[in-house]
């Protein structure tokens, strides 16, 4: 992801994020709220991380991001409390290389993943690794596909379960392994869904509230995607509003599931020492330029991705950084 920027950063200003700077910049930002000394005013700054990758999010279905159809009000929520960066650019828009990125904090050209089937050398350090050798506990989530240990995203976590969980599934076993640690352990837990991804298949409630008639023509979405699906079909304007309805339905029912997650990690007293941290891979269009998906376009609907950190000081902290840069 590019990250980066000059200037005062503060809790709930916009933050414009030039395309040259590298996703160590959040890592740059972890570090110094978890690792610096002393409290920021009254708050301890945060002992770990949460970092929660909702693949296929474009920033502008969100709520924070200026969206007006209620799709995010835990997002949302997560940005008014902590920080959100207005203009956060995908280093790649399909998800190996760009999740290579977010681990690494190098670009594609530098890390070497861009096609399939091709994994980071054991000489580019992953996030997990670097955080497990100085003494967190490392809990990896995912939904499988490119996030597997094939292609290496089980480095240096303690547990990685890749069986193509939900998010559902995700997160209950967070909350089940995090209830068990010690509660001086430092840790970073990495939760990866699918389920804002194609084929747009979210729980008929949600389905239904945001289907839009007579606007939304019905087409079959179970098991298919943009490419080779979608986009060999002439999908009219209704179509397309259709399948637009449904992720954004998906957008809501995952906000749902986190809220309800940050909600008993709170009650829990978990949150109360972590930096909670939501980002995308990349986003997914809908016919705005000709095509449904991502693969094969480099449009903003495509690339523009959120961030979203929010934790004990984290506003207070960010105010006073005076930058954010590469590392």
């Amino acid at each position: 992801m590019a990250g980066g920027g000059r200037g005062g950063i503060r809790g709930n200003d916009r933050l414009r994020i030039p395309l040259a700077r590298g996703w160590f910049a959040w890592t740059a930002l972890f570090a110094l709220a978890a690792c610096s000394a002393g409290d920021v005013g009254r708050e301890a700054a945060p002992r770990n991380l949460i970092l929660i990758s909702l693949d296929t999010l474009r920033a502008d279905r969100l709520g924070a991001y200026g969206y007006e159809r209620d799709t995010s009000p835990a997002l949302d929520a997560l940005a008014a409390r902590g920080a959100r960066f207005e203009t956060v650019i995908a280093e790649s828009n399909w998800t190996l290389p760009s999740h290579v990125t977010l681990m690494s904090g190098l670009p594609p050209q530098i890390h070497g993943v861009v096609i399939p089937n091709q994994a980071p050398s054991a000489d580019v350090p992953l996030l997990a690794e670097v955080l497990r050798a100085r003494g967190f506990r490392t809990l990896g989530l995912t939904a499988g596909r490119f996030l597997t240990r094939r292609y290496g995203f089980d480095r240096g976590f303690e547990e990685f379960d890749d069986a193509e969980l939900s998010f559902a599934k995700a997160l209950a076993i967070a909350r089940k392994r995090l209830v068990e640690f010690d509660a001086d352990d430092r840790f970073f837990v990495f939760i990866h869904s699918y389920d804002v991804h194609c084929p747009y298949d979210p729980p008929k409630a949600y389905a239904r509230r945001f289907q839009t008639r007579p606007k939304a023509d019905h087409v079959p979405t179970r098991g298919r995607c943009g490419n080779p699906h979608f986009n060999r079909m002439a999908l009219t304007p209704g179509q397309a509003r259709f399948l637009s309805d449904r992720y954004d339905a998906g957008i809501r029912h995952a906000d749902d599931l986190l809220a309800q997650f940050l909600a008993d990690l709170g009650r829990r007293g978990r949150l109360d020492d972590t930096l909670v941290v939501v980002v995308s891979d990349h986003g997914e269009e809908f016919m705005e330029h000709g095509k449904v998906g991502h693969r094969g376009t480099l449009y903003m609907q495509s690339l523009r991705v959120p961030w979203l950190m929010a934790g004990p000081a984290c506003r207070r902290s960010l105010s006073t950084s005076r930058s954010v840069s590469r590392t």
